[in-house]
């Protein structure tokens, strides 16, 4: 019997933007006690699995196949002990060093889901992944169940002191991942910053990386352009460093030609 299987990297970058964004159920989402910290002090950033403002469960170290820091010209690995966890969060303990632009990140493991036909058509639909919707359609599959495979891979950013360095553009060796291509710090009202794409991206003119901006009231479906970037957006009024992330979508170039037997 063949099954289609379609891989998915889910990118957040979180609380870089103020957008207006919605998130579904089930994503992931790092969001620290503080954006700005002093030199040396300690920080909580809490890993939400769920929506962006309500976490449904920890997840488990054996997970996580990568948490990195990177900042102030290094980069580390936590200790599993400066993990904790509640009943619906998972949370990280760090302290920061010298002056600079932060990131932190966690890269978590594939998982494997089955959808019916149905169920995975209206997914493909909702999340605006309409060139393999399309082509489903165009290849008449049969109506059998589909097989997902996901990961996770998110990132937040802090800025420690008044230096404001690259680090927070150093990529984290994830499989997939948001580049920036300004600090988010030094972003001002009215600035239209620009992500320069997610390494590991879509191809030029797919979907567009930052799947939720077609979201946004009026903007509509849009897609990456000759760079394979998504489009540019404005910083509002209300914009400031704390605020909803920015969430993307990368599909795996083989997506069609995983088969089960």
């Amino acid at each position: 019997m063949m099954r289609q299987t379609l891989t998915l990297f889910a990118l957040s970058l979180g609380a870089v933007f103020a957008l207006p964004l919605s998130a579904s159920a089930h994503e992931m989402f790092l969001k620290p006690a503080q954006f700005e910290l002093a030199p040396g002090a300690k920080t909580t950033i809490a890993l939400f699995n769920g929506t962006i403002d309500k976490s449904e469960n920890p997840i488990s170290r054996d997970r996580m196949t990568s948490v990195m820091v990177v900042g102030a010209g290094g980069s580390s690995a936590p200790d599993p002990a400066q993990w904790r966890d509640d009943k619906a969060t998972s949370y990280l303990d760090l302290t920061v060093g010298g002056p600079g632009s932060y990131v932190v990140g966690v890269s978590t493991a594939p998982r494997i889901i089955e959808l019916s036909a149905d169920n995975f058509e209206e997914y493909l639909l909702h999340d605006g992944i309409e060139d393999t919707l399309k082509a489903r359609q165009a290849a008449n599959v049969p109506r059998t169940p589909v097989k997902e495979r996901y990961s996770k891979h998110v990132k937040t950013i802090v800025q420690v002191g008044g230096a404001q360095t690259d680090d927070y553009a150093r990529p984290l060796g994830f499989p997939a991942e948001i580049l920036l291509g300004k600090n988010p710090a030094a972003v001002k009202v009215g600035d239209t910053p620009r992500l320069p794409g997610a390494d590991q991206g879509p191809a030029h003119g797919g979907p567009a990386g930052l799947r939720q901006l077609r979201r946004l009231q009026g903007l509509g479906a849009r897609r990456s352009d000759a760079t394979g970037c998504p489009p540019a957006h404005r910083r509002n009024r209300q914009g400031r460093l704390p605020g909803h992330p920015a969430r993307a979508l990368v599909h795996h170039p083989d997506q069609h030609a995983a088969r089960d037997r």
